[in-house]
């Protein structure tokens, strides 16, 4: 699945971006979460018919996005998030403190959806490996071109 993506060796959050909506042949938006957002959530993704939205917590550390937005998009690349998974309250809960209409959005739209759930969740644990692992290659992939591996 990685090498679908078509990423250069060190790849960008926006190019990561890029690949996936590519790949999945939808637009892709990020957009930062209010500081109203439900506490401790970090990333949420969702499905309307034409794009797929991810919010995720505003952070300078580009580790950390990189982290949020791998998470969210391997939730969408292995198909997680199914139509019957949340139900509309669930989904309303989740979004609190997110005025989707700021973001030309509204419930009625969604059509799958992934946030903050129990971490013993097969499908979180598959989607925090999936970031680990090509968060980890793009890591491993800026430290070679800059040099910092050549010393070990």
């Amino acid at each position: 699945m990685v090498a679908e993506l078509d990423l250069q060796e060190a790849w960008t959050v926006d190019e990561f971006v890029s690949a996936v909506a590519k790949l999945r042949q939808r637009g892709l938006r990020l957009i930062p979460l209010p500081d109203t957002a439900v506490v401790g959530l970090c990333g949420v993704w969702l499905a309307t018919p034409d794009t797929d939205v991810i919010f995720h917590r505003p952070t300078s550390e580009p580790t950390q996005l990189h982290q949020i937005v791998t998470h969210e998009c391997g939730h969408m690349l292995l198909n997680h998030g199914r139509d019957d998974e949340l139900t509309q309250a669930q989904l309303a809960e989740l979004l609190t403190g997110i005025d989707l209409k700021a973001y030309g959005l509204d419930l009625s739209m969604v059509k799958a959806a992934r946030g903050l759930t129990d971490y013993n969740d097969p499908e979180e644990y598959d989607a925090e490996l999936f970031a680990d692992i090509i968060t980890t290659q793009a890591s491993e992939a800026t430290a070679r071109r800059r040099g910092y591996l050549r010393a070990f």
